[in-house]
């Protein structure tokens, strides 16, 4: 009985003391700016009780009453004990310490820099902030180790990216872009139905609206991604009102961009001198041209030369008066044009083509918060003048973010939103290409005008088809494509208990997109439009997101739990239409619209979309801060692919030592940081067209006269299979026969693609970290590649077809390195960054029925090289006489003055099997930046 009464009255003790609590709530912050500091951590002074900040710098936590002092920390910052006495809140300042060691996004949470174990890069925002440039992604160039940025220099056309190389053999190799927890398009479907890349990527995100960016570069850290993460995952999080005062901002950029340098095309007697020495090489007479008169002769004492009987010698080079029968066409920079210039010159057409262009960006941000939340606001205009003629490029955005905290800063909600319109000047295709690539095939000694202001074109013989550049960007003077983008989040987020919360977030990308095409009537030269057309394009892409997550965060005595769990669905949609009118009275920008079409009206659309469910969870465990490790899973659902296999589960797992808190290293003072990581995980890929799984047809209706014979019909009217290979209805003898063609073949056994990758890593610092660093050492694998070979029709129908038909293996290295003075005189202080990178891609198994559809022939194929290996016969010169040409193998065409190919096989003929795979695929051996 008395045990009993002394149980009793512990165990009401301990109920008292229980109760015996009490919350307290607060924000931490940077003291310079106000920022909030995410994933601050506070610890209750002489325990193991602490809890995390949120996305806001606030927190919760039950302490017992007796507790007087919290242990407040922040990578980077200086730890400060911050006393609780008869307090319920505390507004917390940090103040940054020699060294800034980010907090990362890292897929539906936030992690200590230090406590990574997979590859993650962190772009640093100050160097951007100075780069005035209008992309994000412009910035990462040379920055980020690893990551290989591909600019067009176009205006407003952005910039794509590849992380670590290729892993695939499809188009769309663009990692996956999540801002503020919502995936960005990256890819449009054209009217065809089939998907391309974007290649704005991110253009509409004003950089000053961004906080923080992170690149998760290998399998490990992407596949909480699963589904969409196999080229890697860009995590952008945008601004957050400050939490403790008022703020307004506005920055004033002007810049100017030219060309650093122009290719050295040939001027009008280079360019003559060529032609001259090319038909003199091929035995033909160099005056048939009828463009230059050449005054040449064989000197037979200079040597036999390439025709045996002397060395071939030009004396004299005779420009014409007039390149035209109307007589008013002249030589560029001819001595009687009205124009001017020297005739030996003639035309730089780069340079006419190009202007200096002027960049100008206006960004206007309030914000204001306080302890129950915060509103930031921001406005951008930014307009772009290209380096090329008529070519620009405009953007207005404004951006609210906003968050809201209710009772006693357990429960917040939030939101995101962006509304961006764009407006760009684009080049259209003509004859020779765009206005850029013009330059290269249109003759210099043709004026940009004739003599009558006209401008100039091909006049006939001894001229290609090439058009006027000039003339060409001329023409594109109206073409636009304008856009509205809507993008944002709503989301809320409540702690249920102490280190145990749930986050909900919905998410929307919204993209109205409309162009103009207008071709206008011309006659330059003998090439001529006779009909005026305008084409109008209309595309609108929706793309939803809703997550959900719990994470429960844990921390007792040495060791630190936190587990995250989640479900997410995104629903994409995209809807197509375009019109064609031809004929219009007038061809004034104003009077081009499809009501006005005299002519023949067509329009087309599609519809089309896909959709994704997912399951994820994530666990990460630490043990006195020296042992990590973390186990990641998700199972992805897609409606691309067939009930077979419409799931897929993408697991990694990762360890970590940070060698640098083990005892034996705590008297070495020069080391600062030094942590191993060894990491293994899978992603997928998804990205084929959304009806890849099924077999489809096109209807086919049209009269035998607009079938040519070079189209597959054939020279008779009526036509008998114009249209299609068999009879419907007894009307194979009429003019209209029609039917159904199979385009596409359908696959039901279609399956996920899967990249696997395991990944080693060395971080260190050095001198209080002064001097830091990481390497990484990987190889990535990727199976059963989703591929649409082309199909011989005689082993089927002709229909291509959706096949997992490949693999590939990526190996490869990184090396970042990065030097922080300490404050000198003036609390001077500057960083040093280089990095260094080196992957090599191989295809490693191809079906051989495939083998037709890439590089090589029966005894040579792709297998072993790289995706894009260029594969054809090697040169060692050309002929440069008879016997040359005598003494080498039989070729098929050889002559002197025409290219020697090597005999590889030594077989006395140079055929197929003479054929190899060259040096370069077009992916740089080595990636540097500084």
């Amino acid at each position: 009985m008395k045990f009993k009464l002394h149980l009793l009255f512990m165990l009401l003790l301990l109920s008292q003391l229980a109760l015996a609590q009490r919350t307290i709530t607060g924000t931490v912050t940077d003291a310079e700016n106000g920022e909030p500091l995410i994933g601050a951590n506070i610890l209750v002074s002489g325990t193991s009780g602490g809890t995390v900040t949120d996305f806001d710098g606030s927190f919760s936590l039950e302490v017992d009453e007796a507790a007087t002092a919290l242990e407040v920390s922040y990578t980077g910052y200086t730890s400060q004990t911050v006393s609780i006495a008869g307090l319920d809140n505390v507004e917390i300042r940090l103040s940054a310490g020699a060294v800034l060691d980010e907090i990362v996004v890292t897929g539906y949470a936030v992690e200590r820099k230090k406590d990574l174990l997979g590859a993650v890069a962190v772009l640093d925002l100050k160097d951007v902030d100075d780069s005035g440039n209008s992309n994000i992604l412009q910035s990462m160039q040379g920055r980020v180790a690893g990551v290989n940025v591909d600019l067009s220099g176009d205006p407003g056309q952005g910039a794509r990216i590849r992380i670590r190389g290729t892993s695939t053999l499809g188009k769309l190799t663009d990692p996956l872009y999540i801002v503020d927890g919502v995936p960005v398009q990256t890819f449009v479907t054209n009217e065809n139905g089939s998907t391309v890349p974007q290649t704005w990527g991110i253009s509409w995100l004003n950089p000053n609206d961004i906080a923080s960016v992170q690149v998760l570069k290998d399998a490990s850290s992407a596949s909480i991604y699963g589904a969409r993460a196999s080229n890697g995952v860009v995590i952008i999080t945008t601004k957050q009102a400050d939490t403790k005062k008022a703020r307004v901002e506005l920055n004033v950029r002007t810049s100017v961009e030219q060309w650093t340098d122009f290719d050295d095309l040939t001027n009008n007697r280079e360019r003559a001198i060529l032609e001259w020495q090319g038909a003199v090489n091929d035995g033909a007479d160099p005056n048939a041209t009828g463009v230059y008169t050449y005054e040449w002769r064989l000197d037979p004492s200079l040597g036999p030369g390439i025709q045996g009987t002397g060395t071939p010698v030009l004396d004299r080079i005779i420009y014409p008066e007039w390149l035209d029968e109307d007589d008013q066409l002249r030589p560029s920079g001819h001595p009687n044009s009205i124009y001017g210039g020297n005739i030996e010159e003639g035309t730089d057409y780069w340079k006419e083509i190009s202007q200096t262009g002027v960049i100008q960006n206006y960004d206007l941000s309030l914000s204001q918060g306080g302890e129950r939340g915060g509103v930031r606001f921001g406005a951008n205009y930014f307009d772009q003048k290209g380096v090329v003629i008529r070519t620009g490029y405009e953007r207005m955005g404004v951006r609210l973010n906003s968050f809201y905290n209710f009772l006693n800063n357990r429960v917040t909600v939030g939101e995101n939103l962006a509304v961006t319109r764009s407006s760009r000047l684009w080049m259209d295709n003509g004859f020779g290409g765009t206005p850029e690539q013009a330059p290269y095939r249109y003759k210099s000694i043709l004026p940009v005008r004739t003599e009558d202001g006209r401008f100039s074109g091909p006049p006939g013989g001894g001229f290609s088809d090439r058009d006027n550049p000039v003339a060409l960007a001329f023409d594109n003077r109206d073409d636009r494509i304008k856009s509205v983008k809507v993008f944002g989040n709503v989301y809320a987020s409540v702690q249920i208990l102490e280190g145990l919360s749930f986050r909900t977030n919905f998410g929307v990308d919204y993209d109205g997109i409309n162009s103009r095409d207008i071709f206008r009537t011309y006659s330059r030269g003998f090439l001529a439009n006779n009909t005026a057309e305008l084409t109008l394009r209309q595309s609108q892409l929706t793309n939803w997101v809703f997550n959900n997550t719990l994470t429960y965060t844990r921390a007792f005595g040495p060791h630190e739990f936190t587990a995250l769990a989640g479900t997410e669905a995104v629903k994409n949609e995209i809807s197509i239409f375009s019109a064609t009118g031809k004929e219009f009275a007038l061809e004034t920008a104003e009077y081009f619209q499809l009501d006005a079409a005299s002519g023949e009206r067509t329009s087309s659309g599609n519809s089309t979309g896909f959709s994704l469910f997912s399951y994820f969870g994530k666990l990460n465990y630490g043990f006195a801060g020296r042992y990590l490790a973390s186990v990641t899973i998700r199972r992805d659902g897609s409606s691309r692919f067939g009930s077979k296999n419409k799931y897929a589960v993408f697991p990694a797992a990762s360890l970590g030592w940070r060698v640098s808190e083990e005892a034996f290293l705590k008297d070495v003072d020069f080391i600062s940081n030094l942590k191993l990581r060894a990491a293994w995980g899978q992603t997928g890929n998804q990205d084929i067209l959304n009806n890849a799984r099924f077999g489809l047809y096109q209807a086919v209706y049209a009269p035998a006269s607009n079938i040519l014979p070079w189209d597959g019909g054939c020279a008779q009217t009526p036509c008998p299979d114009a249209a299609t290979s068999y009879d419907i209805g007894n009307n194979d003898t009429g003019i209209l026969p029609s039917g159904f063609l199979a385009t596409q073949t359908g696959n039901d056994e279609l399956k996920w693609e899967t990249t696997t990758e395991i990944n080693f890593g060395l971080d260190f610092g050095i001198l209080n970290n002064q001097l830091e660093g990481t390497l990484e050492v990987f190889r990535r694998q990727t199976e059963d590649i989703l591929i649409q070979p082309i199909q011989i029709a005689a082993v089927g129908d002709g229909a291509r077809q959706w096949v997992n038909g490949a693999d590939m293996e990526t190996n490869g290295w990184e090396l970042s390195l990065q030097y922080n003075s300490t404050p000198g005189r003036g609390d001077l202080r500057y960083s040093i960054g280089a990095n260094l990178a080196h992957y090599e891609s191989v295809v490693t198994s191809l079906p051989e029925d495939l083998w037709s559809s890439y590089p090589g022939n029966a005894e040579q194929n792709i297998i072993g090289q790289a995706p894009n290996a260029l594969f054809g016969y090697r040169t060692d010169g050309i002929f440069q006489n008879q016997a040359e040409v005598d003494a080498h193998a039989d070729q098929v065409g050889k002559r002197v003055g025409a290219l020697r190919y090597v005999d590889l096989n030594n077989d006395g003929v140079i055929d197929a099997l003479d054929q190899e795979y060259g040096p370069g695929n077009g992916v740089p051996k080595v990636e540097f930046g500084v």
